[in-house]
């Protein structure tokens, strides 16, 4: 029996129910009235259970006969709903799936403001940890650096050791000799390198020499041409740029444009044909060391990139550092890769290629 047969208990009288569609098409096949209704109190419950129940029973003399007293069974017409019904059934079921669209949109926001909040925390420990490893590495470097001239400073005292001892000296007198005239030749030539310094500010007056750091890029340049045939004063004034201050990534444009300002325009150009080159490669390949490295030694960097001042501060700027090596060579090397910084650098030089034409 379905739950919408199910007799009232409430009393003693039994009321059954069926549905308007299952009634006519029992109705259409034949049967009476009475005969559908008893099919129903006796626990038929659809079209094929109705019909097996009252084709069994034709010949029973009950079949016809009344319903017992008390117990009924109601004729359930289906409800047509009105227009106005309809509409409201409808506008009903709009507003259901409108809420439930903004609930998910509502969801959907509250989910991405979440990423992108998580997403700024890890870019913000990121660049902490990538100025932690800069700094790392620039020490490293820094202890290096002392650490290579410490050893060489060594080695070299004792050939000089050795000699003194060959001349009949004790080892602890032909040490403290040995160390005293390594540091009078080390005196010497840092005294032959400042007079020499000073003659070229002579020599140019106008040059801007690096001794202090500046709060923008200089537009004068420096000739350093003049330089590249003696090593140690060139690394000398290298050394200054990279003891100075590193400038901000915001003034790369600057710099470009100061290097695009130097009074020889095929100087320039070549300058900033240069730094693209190397930048881009770099860019194109960040882990490869070999890119990352520029020589100082090499023509490429004395005739292109040493003769201007704000090329070595560009560098600086995207963190190359001067490096030594156990030989005494120098390098400019990129200890840490900022892809944010070289790209910004690309860029400004892209313009100024255009510029320069």
């Amino acid at each position: 029996m379905s739950s919408d047969q199910a007799p009232d208990l409430s009393d003693d009288s039994e009321s059954y129910s069926i549905k308007q569609e299952l009634f006519d098409a029992l109705v259409a096949k034949g049967f009476s009235e009475n005969a559908i209704k008893k099919s129903i109190v006796s626990g038929c419950v659809d079209e094929s259970t109705c019909t097996q129940w009252i084709t069994m029973h034709e010949s029973h003399p009950d079949l016809d006969t009344p319903l017992p007293d008390g117990v009924t069974v109601e004729i359930k017409v289906k409800k047509v709903l009105t227009e106005e019904e309809r509409a409201a059934k409808l506008q009903e079921l709009k507003d259901k799936i409108t809420a439930k669209k903004e609930e998910e949109k509502n969801d959907f926001q509250k989910r991405e403001r979440e990423r992108i909040k998580m997403g700024r925390q890890a870019l913000k420990v990121k660049e902490e940890l990538e100025d932690y490893k800069r700094k790392a590495d620039l020490d490293a470097v820094a202890r290096q650096k002392h650490d290579d001239e410490a050893a060489r400073r060594r080695v070299k005292i004792q050939i000089i050791a050795d000699r003194y001892e060959r001349q009949g000296k004790s080892s602890e007198e032909a040490a403290l000799l040995a160390a005293k005239e390594y540091d009078e030749r080390i005196q010497k030539s840092q005294k032959e390198a400042e007079e020499k310094l000073k003659k070229m500010q002579a020599e140019h007056p106008d040059s801007v020499l690096p001794v202090v750091a500046r709060s923008a890029p200089s537009t004068k340049e420096w000739d350093l041409s003049k330089l590249t045939s003696t090593g140690p004063l060139a690394i000398d004034v290298i050394n200054r740029v990279y003891e100075s201050p590193q400038q901000s990534p915001e003034s790369l444009p600057s710099i470009v444009n100061s290097i695009a300002a130097h009074s020889d325009a095929k100087v320039a150009k070549e300058c900033v044909q240069t730094l693209l080159l190397v930048l881009t490669n770099i860019r194109d390949n960040p882990f490869d060391m070999k890119k990352r490295t520029l020589r100082t030694s090499t023509n490429v960097f004395t005739s292109r990139v040493l003769p201007i001042l704000p090329a070595l501060e560009l560098l600086r700027t995207v963190n190359f550092d001067l490096v030594e090596d156990a030989e005494g060579n120098h390098s400019i090397t990129l200890t840490t890769l900022v892809l944010r910084r070289i790209t910004a650098a690309i860029d400004a030089l892209q313009k100024c290629v255009l510029l320069l034409g």
